[in-house]
């Protein structure tokens, strides 16, 4: 094989674009977003040829002194050339310097041999699969919540579709399905189907709000919004909310999905604060409702 000049870069600048295409190549099966993996990341450090992105490896961290190994990627084309364990013994540099002690890393059997010749060695743990797996007694025929991925857009949009009563300006429409990418979004899966989701967004240091739900027509009444916006919740609490508020259509514009929708929210813990036509012009009054977290 030729020889290669590969420069390896900690925590340079990332194209989305080009992280993008470097894990449609080396991880087909996975939809990773740059701005997700990066959220809690302790450092990384990327692998170029030339100007090309060719390898990545991500260090989160847990605020102390324990770091996690994650999304080691290595382009098809530039395997077996060392790039890999380059990139895990610079980071673990890195992560070193930046006062971690422990590195741990998760793998399938097959990487052994790959994690063994990055220096790590095995030790005893415990894994919980929390897709599969929920507290003794707790029910475990609700939907899975995972991170909105690239994939779910023509799910989430045939599900608005059908949801005119709700989502019957399609300028506005567009415009949630578009937030989807660039705000914190979840989805509700059950059956193997994209049955509801939710994005949340800051709007104040302490305050978060719910920028978009939606669960499909034939699912309302299951469970699924409630867990969505739980879910939800715990975000906002993690980041230090003390409040989330929600806007929806307000009573004094009689509508009787909305009126369901307005009933959904006070039951779910969320208090009506105020009716006004300041928000989204007049003829449309925004009622806005707010629940404490923390």
């Amino acid at each position: 094989m030729a020889e290669l000049e590969v420069v390896l870069r900690p925590c340079a600048d990332i194209d989305e674009a080009d992280f993008s295409a470097l894990v449609a190549a080396a991880w087909p099966e996975c939809s990773l977003r740059l701005d997700d993996v990066l959220q809690h990341s302790l450092c990384w450090v990327s692998a170029h040829v030339g100007e090309r992105l060719v390898g990545f490896v991500n260090v989160a961290w847990d605020g102390g002194v324990h770091a996690f190994l994650l999304d080691t990627l290595v382009h098809p084309e530039f395997r077996r050339r060392g790039i890999g364990v380059s990139l895990v013994r610079v980071a673990a540099d890195e992560a070193r310097e930046r006062g971690a002690e422990w590195l741990h890393v998760d793998y399938a059997p097959t990487h052994t041999e790959f994690y063994r010749r990055c220096g790590f060695r095995p030790t005893s743990a415990g894994l919980l699969d929390l897709r599969s797996s929920a507290a003794p007694g707790a029910d475990r025929s609700g939907p899975i919540l995972r991170k909105y991925a690239t994939g779910d857009a023509p799910a989430c949009r045939t599900l608005m579709a059908g949801l005119g009563n709700w989502f019957g300006i399609p300028t506005a429409t567009e415009a949630y399905l578009a937030d989807l990418e660039r705000v914190p979004t979840w989805v509700a899966v059950l059956d193997a189907q994209v049955v509801g989701f939710v994005s949340v967004t800051r709007s104040a240091q302490r305050t978060f709000e719910v920028h978009v739900l939606a669960v499909a027509a034939d699912r309302h009444g299951q469970g699924i919004g409630r867990a969505l916006m739980q879910q939800a919740e715990r975000f906002a609490a993690v980041l230090g909310a003390r409040f989330i508020q929600v806007k929806t259509l307000g009573p004094s514009h009689a509508d009787p999905h909305y009126a369901r929708t307005r009933a959904f929210y006070e039951h779910v813990g969320y208090e009506p604060l105020f009716e006004s036509e300041q928000l989204w012009g007049s003829g449309n009054p925004a009622l806005v409702l707010v629940k404490a977290i923390g």
